[in-house]
């Protein structure tokens, strides 16, 4: 769930996320920078904020690109979200600002963490949140 409190500013849109489904990589009260990007520059493992049918925002992880959607998955979540189209992607979530540190999710690093979470949601993997966050912390 996240909030619809949105403020925009010179970096792109801003809002507070609320909830746990992309724990850890989100986390409950974390500001997301998104940036407007063209539909073909979303790639697998970026984490995107879209409008669904059941929410008005969603901030997940994209696991898998189909010739017209996009699907998406939270990381802590087992099961993936309705295919987006392109009508419904707001953005890109480019920095998470927390405790007063901004990180950027565009870093090799963080990148190469996006593809391997995705790659692990798709394929189904059980692995626990503990092995995952600590291959996060090594690859940030």
């Amino acid at each position: 769930m996240l909030s619809a409190e949105l403020m925009t500013n010179t970096d792109g849109l801003r809002f507070r996320a609320h909830g746990h489904s992309m724990s850890p990589s989100l986390r409950n009260g974390d500001i997301l920078v998104i940036k407007k990007i063209p539909v073909d520059g979303v790639d697998v493992g970026d984490i995107v904020l879209a409008g669904t049918t059941d929410r008005p925002l969603l901030a997940h992880r994209v696991i898998r690109r189909t010739r017209n959607a996009w699907i998406t998955c939270g990381d802590a979540l087992t099961r993936p979200d309705a295919p987006l189209d392109a009508e419904r992607l707001i953005g890109r979530v480019e920095m998470i600002e927390r405790d007063g540190t901004s990180y950027s999710l565009r870093t090799v690093r963080r990148r190469l963490a996006g593809r391997l979470w995705a790659l692990a949601a798709r394929l189904g993997s059980s692995l626990p949140a503990k092995a995952m966050k600590r291959l996060l912390r090594r690859l940030s």
